[in-house]
């Protein structure tokens, strides 16, 4: 169902206070370089509650390393979590290294108000791997192409299903020679129990157009199993101009922190 204003201009301030918050997060690391992934996971949820953000059914996502090989990764406490300096590099320096997915979704703490959901990937250390790159940036060219095929629909006054536009993103990664490693659909829809919504997203099981003033993630990911994976992922509506407004702040580069 399409939101009203309200519930608009509710995911809109949830949004900008992921985007805050995600960026808080990158710092609190750089801060701390010994910490691991449920002290940060911590971090983010007593940021949630600061700013008076709903705490969803699971904690936020926070991985380091192999674990971001991992499409849904939960450190526990209790548990021995990922350490950054446990991770060195192969390098002479020995300097701490290691890749970094943050996955945060949240919505108001008010009633019946949708989540807004971000993923956004980091590096700790002086020299980003090779690979790590290339599938950073596949999967960045791929959320791109989802979005000006979008784009080129809508200008044609035309509204894409939700597997035209799950293909574009597949195709880039499939290109790259990936496409085992892409294990999800491109994108669902934003829901108001949970970030995922009832109404289909953007997956090859939708061969339904996309509805205006509904918020959708695009969300494209590659995982390399015990060994790292990269995900990025915004959110974004088609307003009744026919016109994308994407909601959420856009990764174009690896957070790195050295």
């Amino acid at each position: 169902m399409p939101w009203n204003n309200l519930k608009l201009q509710s995911h809109l301030k949830s949004a900008k206070l992921l985007d805050e918050i995600k960026t808080q997060s990158f710092q609190f690391i750089k801060k701390n370089p010994a910490t691991s992934e449920y002290k940060v996971q911590e971090f983010i949820r007593d940021k949630f509650k600061e700013k008076n953000l709903r705490l969803a059914d699971h904690s936020p996502i926070v991985a380091f390393g192999p674990n971001t090989s991992h499409v849904h990764y939960f450190p526990k406490s209790g548990t021995k979590t990922f350490n950054l300096l446990a991770r060195r590099s192969l390098d002479e320096g020995g300097k701490p290294e290691t890749c970094i997915l943050i996955d945060l979704w949240s919505r108001l703490n008010t009633h019946e108000v949708p989540f807004a959901d971000i993923t956004w990937m980091g590096f700790y250390g002086s020299k980003i791997p090779t690979e790590f790159q290339k599938i950073f940036d596949v999967v960045t060219n791929a959320r791109d192409a989802c979005l000006e095929y979008l784009k080129i629909q809508l200008k044609a006054k035309k509204m894409p299903t939700g597997a035209e536009l799950d293909a574009v993103s597949r195709a880039i990664i499939n290109k790259a020679g990936y496409g085992k490693n892409f294990s999800h659909s491109t994108g669902h829809s934003l829901g108001f129990i949970s970030p995922h919504g009832k109404e289909a997203g953007i997956s090859y099981k939708n061969n339904q157009p996309l509805e205006k003033n509904l918020g959708y993630t695009i969300e494209p990911g590659i995982y390399l199993e015990n060994k790292f994976g990269a995900r990025s992922e915004i959110d974004f509506y088609i307003n009744s101009k026919n016109k994308i407004v994407i909601t959420t702040q856009v990764q174009k580069k690896l957070v790195q922190i050295k």
